[in-house]
């Protein structure tokens, strides 16, 4: 959830003058992403991020972008101040000033077929260049029977929690309760086994909602805080769901989805573990979440919310109903 600014147009103006040099004329908010966002004259974009947001999450941003346009991809653009930093702080908020990047943002499954496959090429492109990124992490959050077992607990105690007056209760717990289901039928998974699967330095966050588009120019990515080594699998299937507009009901093209994995394929090495588990990784992913039904519970002006919510449920379902043939048909690329 957002916070409220501290910020003004007044103090903007000061804030960019007396720390980059800069006189601007004009500042317009812009409501998009998880911190506040201001065009300058348009020619730069300030963000001023919540006053949890540790700097080390802005300075790892900043390296993996200095990375990545090295390597030739379409990337924000860090502006220094004259005291060569990449961000300052004001009143407790970190806030930095990045490049304007001429385009526009496509909403979640509106992309036609060639969209799409764009969407692997740049995945696949992007994880390659990580590749040799130094990152010093490591990833043990495999999908386990103990992880599936909390999961049907968080379902079931949210289940008790919603209120009677909830317009949509009974759709609700109907889709909580298939969750539980299909999480029940899941907990004699080979658990051992899907821990075989490849992991790589990821975006962490990669969809439809990290490009921006110019229809003259290179698509662009951003936001690269979440970068993280994870499965790839998990990257490939997921913003495949986002962007595919045969998908909106949570129902693959299975023939747009097996092209867009063998468009990453060409950039990078996915083994028989991958391909085999890929629908896997996601529905472990998605099956015990509440994020959704929860905040509409607490706050019923969150449609969009819970819109969301319905879509990644019909997932679930698509996801457990076809996971034998998914993986079959990915397991026939060559």
């Amino acid at each position: 959830m957002l916070e409220n600014s501290v910020l003004t147009e007044e103090i903007i103006k000061k804030l960019l003058e007396d720390n980059y040099n800069l006189k601007v004329a004009s500042v317009e908010r812009i409501n998009r992403g998880s911190a506040n966002i201001y065009n300058i004259d348009n020619k730069y974009i300030l963000k001023e991020f919540s006053s949890d947001r540790e700097v080390s999450s802005i300075e790892k941003e900043y390296n993996v972008i200095k990375h990545l346009d090295n390597k030739g991809l379409k990337v924000p653009t860090y502006i220094e101040t004259k005291y060569g930093n990449p961000y300052i702080i004001y009143e407790g908020r970190i806030i930095i000033l990045q490049v304007y990047l001429e385009g526009y943002a496509m909403p979640n499954n509106t992309g036609d077929y060639a969209k799409t496959i764009e969407s692997a090429t740049i995945l696949g492109k992007l994880t390659k260049a990580l590749e040799d990124y130094e990152l010093d992490s490591t990833y043990n959050d495999y999908p386990s029977k103990e992880a599936l077992e909390e999961g049907i607990v968080k379902l079931s105690d949210l289940i008790n929690k919603i209120k009677d007056d909830n317009p949509y209760k009974d759709k609700i717990i109907s889709d909580l309760k298939r969750r539980i289901e299909i999480s029940k039928e899941l907990l004699d998974f080979n658990f051992e086994d899907i821990k075989k699967v490849t992991l790589k330095i990821c975006h962490g966050d990669y969809s439809v909602q990290q490009l921006i588009y110019n229809d003259n120019e290179e698509t662009a990515i951003i936001d690269f805080e979440t970068v993280r080594k994870m499965p790839i699998d998990w990257e490939i299937i997921r913003s495949y769901s986002y962007i595919d507009k045969e998908c909106k009901d949570g129902v693959f093209n299975l023939n747009t989805f097996i092209d867009y994995v063998k468009e990453v394929k060409k950039y990078i090495k996915l083994t028989k573990k991958d391909l085999k588990y890929m629908p896997y990784i996601y529905i472990f992913q998605l099956v015990s979440s509440t994020f959704g039904y929860k905040q509409y519970n607490n706050d019923y002006s969150k449609t969009s919310l819970l819109d969301f919510a319905f879509f990644r449920t019909n997932l679930c379902n698509y996801l457990y109903d076809n996971l034998e043939l998914i993986s079959k048909e990915l397991l026939n690329i060559k």
